[in-house]
């Protein structure tokens, strides 16, 4: 629609208006601007405010400025991730209330799920604790259900079912945050269970939450096929030889479509085997460990061998007390080549390379002119 030029005036008097009455505290201009849409105004105005690298209260009074804003910009995340570090630090840290904590942690977290760090999101959002977290969580960040469903997706997506029992489901500081969300509880549960199918469906039911969501959104897509993979991979990883017929059955797809997901598990090296499509089945292939440990002993002789063959030349010059002075440049100093015997050894065998250079170089010349002679 047209621009409201009359708000637009207004805004900018206000905007002068707070600047000139606030010039010497940014951090009130910085709340006016990210109140009035304006979070880059107001990430400029933040970055005035010096008392957040000493003052905790201060630092954390940012943070729900700095998450207002584009978190997709690298300036953005640096600054969070900066002020993050900072408040968990001492001496920060030491200035901080339980609660404040938490809500600090979940500011990491959500930095960690931004990044697309998977893996250390899920343990951050783990390590929340929810008595301190409240039940109001962190108004204008996160809120505590939030940080069930998060941490719960985040942990699907990259722990294995012990690290999910152990970080979630056993944990009774996170627990809280899952237990009043009845769909979230059930995909913990199912997946350690290993009800993959269930997990998938629930996951499915999941998409329209997650894609109104201002922090999963742009994760949605990534995030449901590692859970896929996920489910797929520790579905198949006990088997030697696996029958797709029946994993199709358990997981309640046409036998089609799961040998086609498979094939591309395993062309992407998710799984190691093979499809047999007239069979039906897949066959693991896991490496010998008899050829691996030839290979090891081998090696190992190579090594053993040379360094018989170092000891072997070194006594040999021993015994003939064939040494080498190191050599002095006009100011007396030892010049560039070492001393000793490997010193002499190197220049051994710079003098052989070069003898070995000149002679194939002969014999070059020697066959090119008996084949100019014939």
């Amino acid at each position: 629609g047209a621009l409201d030029q009359a708000w637009v005036v207004a805004t900018e008097k206000a905007v002068k208006a707070a600047e000139s009455a606030c010039s010497a505290a940014p951090l009130p201009i910085a709340r006016f601007r990210a109140e009035h849409g304006d979070p880059d105004g107001a990430l400029q105005s933040l970055r005035k405010v010096k008392e957040r690298q000493t003052d905790a209260a201060v630092a954390l009074e940012t943070l729900p400025i700095i998450f207002g804003a584009d978190l997709s910009k690298a300036t953005t995340r640096s600054f969070a991730k900066e002020t993050c570090t900072r408040l968990l630090k001492p001496p920060l840290l030491e200035q901080l209330e339980p609660s404040a904590r938490a809500q600090v942690q979940a500011c990491d977290a959500l930095l960690a799920l931004t990044n697309r760090d998977y893996s250390g999101a899920a343990h951050k959002f783990a390590a929340i604790n929810s008595i301190d977290f409240g039940a109001d969580g962190f108004p204008g960040v996160v809120l505590p259900r939030e940080i069930g469903v998060y941490g719960t997706v985040c942990a699907l997506a990259a722990l294995d079912r012990t690290e999910l029992q152990s970080q979630l489901l056993h944990s009774a500081s996170f627990l809280p945050f899952i237990d009043a969300n009845p769909s979230v509880i059930g995909m913990a549960t199912d997946f350690h269970a290993g009800n993959y199918a269930e997990v998938l469906q629930q996951v499915e039911a999941l998409q329209s939450t997650m894609y109104y969501d201002v922090h999963m959104a742009p994760h949605r897509e990534a995030l449901t096929t590692k859970i896929r993979t996920h489910c797929f991979t520790n579905y198949i990883r006990p088997f030697g030889l696996l029958d797709l017929n029946r994993m199709a059955e358990a997981f309640q797809m046409d036998i089609a479509a799961l040998e086609a997901e498979v094939a591309s598990l395993v062309i992407d090296k998710k799984v190691e085997g093979r499809i047999d499509s007239a069979q039906k089945q897949l066959v693991a292939t896991v490496a010998s460990r008899r050829l691996g440990t030839y290979q090891k002993a081998m090696d190992e002789g190579e090594l053993s061998l040379a360094d018989s063959k170092q000891q072997i030349l070194r006594a040999n010059l021993a015994s003939k007390q064939f040494l080498s002075r190191p050599k002095r440049d006009q100011e007396g100093a030892a010049a560039p080549g070492g001393a000793g015997i490997l010193g002499a050894l190197a220049e051994m065998g710079g003098q052989e390379s070069a003898a070995e250079d000149m002679e194939q170089r002969e014999l070059a010349q020697a066959l090119a002119a008996s084949q100019y002679d014939q």
